[in-house]
């Protein structure tokens, strides 16, 4: 699959791959970090957070377990490194994750050409997340004002689930 394999070392189809591995890292191990960050670290988020996971549990234990998720989260964000970023910082680093995502998406429909492939499930779900109401962020502002993300979006949607 990747160098050295029966595609030859320097294939387009290997090189392909690579790209589609590397956004995907990238997405996976940085950009999602961003999301949680927005979902679980936004004071103005935590109340539609709380309610919407928790809100059939009553409120003292409902407010106990929802910080002990919050402080979770925000261990495994240190733990990450990312957490010692302040939140500008996480942003500006996902929004040029997506920025990436876009130039190397170009004209084509899908990441790797004209067929979806795994990479696309990858890319498609986090940005399909990001576009999830009701929490906005710099993010779905960004991915919002792009057509070929937008556009995107929708191609992988109907491709995925018809």
């Amino acid at each position: 699959m990747f160098p050295g394999s029966a595609f030859g070392r320097h294939s387009p189809l290997v090189a392909q791959r690579a790209i589609g591995r590397a956004v995907t890292v990238m997405i996976e191990e940085r950009t999602y970090w961003a999301l949680v960050h927005n979902r679980w670290m936004e004071p103005k988020h935590a109340p539609i957070i709380r309610d919407a996971f928790f809100g059939e549990i009553p409120g003292f234990i409902r407010n106990f377990i929802f910080g002990k998720i919050v402080k979770g989260s925000q261990k495994d964000m240190i733990g990450h490194g990312i957490g010692k970023h302040p939140s500008a910082e996480i942003y500006a680093f996902a929004i040029d994750d997506i920025k990436a995502v876009e130039a190397i998406l170009g004209d084509k429909p899908y990441l790797l050409g004209d067929r979806p492939s795994e990479y696309d499930a990858s890319v498609y779900g986090l940005l399909a997340n990001f576009m999830a109401k009701p929490f906005p962020s710099l993010m779905s502002g960004y991915i919002a004002e792009s057509k070929p993300l937008t556009s995107y979006i929708v191609r992988v949607e109907k491709a995925a689930f018809g």
